[in-house]
Protein backbone atom coordinates (compact mmCIF):
# COMPACT_ATOMS: atom_id res chain seq x y z
CA UNK A 1 0.00 0.00 0.00
CA UNK A 2 0.91 3.68 -0.10
CA UNK A 3 2.59 5.70 -2.84
CA UNK A 4 6.28 4.87 -3.34
CA UNK A 5 8.69 7.78 -3.18
CA UNK A 6 9.48 9.28 -6.57
CA UNK A 7 6.31 8.01 -8.26
CA UNK A 8 4.37 10.10 -10.76
CA UNK A 9 0.65 9.70 -10.09
CA UNK A 10 -2.38 10.90 -12.04
CA UNK A 11 -5.46 12.05 -10.11
CA UNK A 12 -8.23 11.88 -12.68
CA UNK A 13 -11.98 12.31 -12.74
CA UNK A 14 -14.96 14.28 -13.97
CA UNK A 15 -15.78 17.80 -12.71
CA UNK A 16 -16.99 17.85 -9.10
CA UNK A 17 -15.11 14.74 -7.96
CA UNK A 18 -12.75 16.82 -5.73
CA UNK A 19 -9.57 16.08 -7.66
CA UNK A 20 -7.93 19.37 -6.71
CA UNK A 21 -9.06 19.10 -3.09
CA UNK A 22 -7.63 15.59 -2.77
CA UNK A 23 -4.33 16.64 -4.35
CA UNK A 24 -4.07 19.70 -2.12
CA UNK A 25 -4.89 17.68 1.00
CA UNK A 26 -2.04 15.28 0.21
CA UNK A 27 0.37 18.22 0.21
CA UNK A 28 -1.16 19.68 3.38
CA UNK A 29 -0.82 16.40 5.24
CA UNK A 30 2.79 15.88 4.20
CA UNK A 31 3.76 19.49 4.92
CA UNK A 32 2.09 19.58 8.34
CA UNK A 33 2.82 16.07 9.63
CA UNK A 34 5.92 14.96 7.78
CA UNK A 35 7.68 18.31 7.44
CA UNK A 36 8.08 17.88 3.68
CA UNK A 37 8.46 20.76 1.22
CA UNK A 38 5.53 20.90 -1.19
CA UNK A 39 4.65 22.85 -4.33
CA UNK A 40 1.17 23.24 -5.84
CA UNK A 41 1.23 24.48 -9.45
CA UNK A 42 -2.25 25.91 -10.04
CA UNK A 43 -2.70 26.71 -13.72
CA UNK A 44 -6.42 27.48 -13.56
CA UNK A 45 -6.91 29.42 -10.32
CA UNK A 46 -5.07 32.14 -8.45
CA UNK A 47 -3.44 31.24 -5.16
CA UNK A 48 -5.79 33.41 -3.07
CA UNK A 49 -8.88 31.86 -4.67
CA UNK A 50 -7.47 28.34 -4.35
CA UNK A 51 -6.68 28.74 -0.65
CA UNK A 52 -10.12 30.21 0.00
CA UNK A 53 -11.75 27.28 -1.76
CA UNK A 54 -9.69 24.70 0.14
CA UNK A 55 -10.54 26.36 3.43
CA UNK A 56 -14.24 26.43 2.55
CA UNK A 57 -14.38 22.64 2.07
CA UNK A 58 -12.88 22.15 5.53
CA UNK A 59 -9.19 21.55 4.84
CA UNK A 60 -6.97 22.82 7.66
CA UNK A 61 -4.40 25.18 6.17
CA UNK A 62 -2.07 25.28 9.18
CA UNK A 63 1.37 24.28 7.90
CA UNK A 64 4.90 25.42 8.78
CA UNK A 65 5.84 28.65 7.01
CA UNK A 66 7.43 28.01 3.62
CA UNK A 67 6.57 24.29 3.58
CA UNK A 68 3.76 24.69 1.02
CA UNK A 69 4.17 27.04 -1.95
CA UNK A 70 1.41 27.76 -4.48
CA UNK A 71 2.46 28.77 -7.99
CA UNK A 72 -0.57 30.36 -9.68
CA UNK A 73 -1.50 31.14 -13.31
CA UNK A 74 0.03 34.62 -13.40
CA UNK A 75 3.42 33.42 -12.15
CA UNK A 76 3.31 30.29 -14.30
CA UNK A 77 2.51 32.32 -17.41
CA UNK A 78 5.49 34.58 -16.71
CA UNK A 79 7.75 31.55 -16.35
CA UNK A 80 6.53 29.93 -19.55
CA UNK A 81 6.84 33.13 -21.57
CA UNK A 82 10.50 33.59 -20.68
CA UNK A 83 11.67 30.82 -23.01
CA UNK A 84 10.43 29.26 -26.21
CA UNK A 85 10.60 25.70 -24.87
CA UNK A 86 7.95 25.27 -22.18
CA UNK A 87 9.64 22.24 -20.56
CA UNK A 88 12.89 24.17 -20.10
CA UNK A 89 11.01 27.21 -18.80
CA UNK A 90 8.89 25.29 -16.30
CA UNK A 91 11.88 23.25 -15.22
CA UNK A 92 13.90 26.40 -14.58
CA UNK A 93 11.14 27.98 -12.48
CA UNK A 94 10.45 24.91 -10.37
CA UNK A 95 14.13 24.05 -9.98
CA UNK A 96 14.66 27.55 -8.63
CA UNK A 97 12.01 26.88 -5.97
CA UNK A 98 13.62 23.53 -5.18
CA UNK A 99 17.06 25.10 -4.73
CA UNK A 100 15.77 27.92 -2.53
CA UNK A 101 13.26 26.05 -0.37
CA UNK A 102 13.71 22.36 -1.05
CA UNK A 103 11.07 20.26 -2.76
CA UNK A 104 9.67 16.81 -1.96
CA UNK A 105 6.16 16.74 -3.44
CA UNK A 106 4.62 18.59 -6.37
CA UNK A 107 1.11 18.86 -7.82
CA UNK A 108 0.38 20.16 -11.33
CA UNK A 109 -3.27 21.20 -11.72
CA UNK A 110 -4.26 20.61 -14.41
CA UNK A 111 -2.82 18.73 -17.36
CA UNK A 112 -5.43 20.19 -19.71
CA UNK A 113 -4.58 23.77 -18.68
CA UNK A 114 -0.89 23.04 -19.20
CA UNK A 115 -1.60 21.69 -22.69
CA UNK A 116 -3.29 24.96 -23.64
CA UNK A 117 -0.72 27.19 -21.94
CA UNK A 118 2.26 25.34 -23.40
CA UNK A 119 0.61 24.81 -26.82
CA UNK A 120 1.35 21.11 -27.17
CA UNK A 121 1.97 20.11 -30.79
CA UNK A 122 2.79 16.41 -30.41
CA UNK A 123 0.78 15.46 -27.32
CA UNK A 124 2.32 12.04 -26.67
CA UNK A 125 5.87 13.28 -27.11
CA UNK A 126 5.31 16.36 -24.95
CA UNK A 127 3.65 14.20 -22.30
CA UNK A 128 6.60 11.85 -22.25
CA UNK A 129 8.99 14.78 -21.87
CA UNK A 130 6.92 16.21 -19.02
CA UNK A 131 6.74 12.95 -17.12
CA UNK A 132 10.44 12.17 -17.55
CA UNK A 133 11.31 15.67 -16.38
CA UNK A 134 9.17 15.23 -13.27
CA UNK A 135 10.90 11.95 -12.51
CA UNK A 136 14.31 13.57 -12.96
CA UNK A 137 13.36 16.11 -10.29
CA UNK A 138 13.59 13.27 -7.75
CA UNK A 139 10.27 14.21 -6.13
CA UNK A 140 6.89 12.53 -5.77
CA UNK A 141 4.53 14.21 -8.21
CA UNK A 142 0.79 14.31 -8.80
CA UNK A 143 -0.85 15.50 -12.02
CA UNK A 144 -4.55 16.42 -11.95
CA UNK A 145 -6.43 15.62 -15.16
CA UNK A 146 -10.04 15.73 -16.34
CA UNK A 147 -11.78 12.49 -17.28
CA UNK A 148 -15.35 12.20 -18.59
CA UNK A 149 -17.47 9.71 -16.67
CA UNK A 150 -18.97 7.52 -19.37
CA UNK A 151 -21.51 4.90 -18.30
CA UNK A 152 -22.63 2.09 -20.59
CA UNK A 153 -25.30 -0.26 -19.20
CA UNK A 154 -24.31 0.75 -15.67
CA UNK A 155 -20.59 0.14 -16.22
CA UNK A 156 -17.85 2.78 -16.29
CA UNK A 157 -16.28 2.96 -19.74
CA UNK A 158 -12.50 3.38 -19.64
CA UNK A 159 -10.99 5.37 -22.51
CA UNK A 160 -7.47 5.09 -23.85
CA UNK A 161 -5.21 7.88 -22.61
CA UNK A 162 -1.47 8.15 -23.26
CA UNK A 163 -0.71 9.55 -19.82
CA UNK A 164 -2.31 6.58 -18.06
CA UNK A 165 0.32 4.30 -19.58
CA UNK A 166 3.19 6.69 -18.88
CA UNK A 167 2.34 7.34 -15.22
CA UNK A 168 3.49 5.17 -12.31
CA UNK A 169 0.09 5.40 -10.65
CA UNK A 170 -3.49 6.32 -11.52
CA UNK A 171 -6.08 7.37 -8.93
CA UNK A 172 -9.55 7.62 -10.42
CA UNK A 173 -12.37 9.63 -8.83
CA UNK A 174 -16.00 9.49 -9.87
CA UNK A 175 -19.49 10.31 -8.66
CA UNK A 176 -21.71 7.26 -8.19
CA UNK A 177 -25.49 7.59 -7.95
CA UNK A 178 -26.64 5.43 -5.04
CA UNK A 179 -30.28 6.39 -5.61
CA UNK A 180 -32.34 8.72 -7.76
CA UNK A 181 -31.54 11.55 -5.34
CA UNK A 182 -28.26 10.66 -3.64
CA UNK A 183 -24.73 10.58 -5.01
CA UNK A 184 -21.50 9.30 -3.50
CA UNK A 185 -17.93 10.21 -4.39
CA UNK A 186 -15.77 7.16 -5.01
CA UNK A 187 -12.07 6.52 -5.41
CA UNK A 188 -10.27 3.72 -7.21
CA UNK A 189 -6.55 3.04 -7.47
CA UNK A 190 -6.37 1.85 -11.06
CA UNK A 191 -2.65 1.16 -10.82
CA UNK A 192 0.27 1.84 -8.51
CA UNK A 193 3.50 0.28 -9.70
CA UNK A 194 5.48 -1.62 -7.10
CA UNK A 195 2.62 -1.97 -4.60
CA UNK A 196 -0.22 -4.30 -3.66
CA UNK A 197 -3.43 -2.31 -3.47
CA UNK A 198 -7.20 -2.53 -3.47
CA UNK A 199 -8.44 -2.37 -7.07
CA UNK A 200 -12.14 -1.81 -6.45
CA UNK A 201 -14.01 1.43 -5.81
CA UNK A 202 -13.95 2.88 -2.30
CA UNK A 203 -16.40 5.42 -0.91
CA UNK A 204 -14.63 8.75 -0.29
CA UNK A 205 -15.72 11.46 2.15
CA UNK A 206 -14.13 14.63 3.49
CA UNK A 207 -14.56 14.53 7.25
CA UNK A 208 -13.07 16.97 9.78
CA UNK A 209 -10.52 18.25 7.29
CA UNK A 210 -9.33 14.84 6.12
CA UNK A 211 -10.29 12.55 3.29
CA UNK A 212 -11.36 9.09 4.39
CA UNK A 213 -12.19 6.04 2.31
CA UNK A 214 -14.26 2.98 3.18
CA UNK A 215 -15.39 -0.02 1.20
CA UNK A 216 -18.25 1.01 -1.07
CA UNK A 217 -21.51 -0.90 -0.86
CA UNK A 218 -22.84 -2.17 -4.19
CA UNK A 219 -26.24 -0.92 -5.27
Amino acid sequence: GGIPWGHLVLIEGAPGTMKSSLAFSILLHNAAREGLHCLYVSLEERASSLLKQMGSVGLKLDVPKGSLVVLDPRTAADILSEKKDWVDALEAGIKSIKEKRGLDLIVIDSLEALEVLAKFKDRRREMYRLFEWLRDLAVTSFVVTERPDWLIAGHVLQGRWDEDFLADGVIQLRIHMVSDLEAQRRLRVVKMRGTKHETGYLAMVLDDGRFRVTRAMST
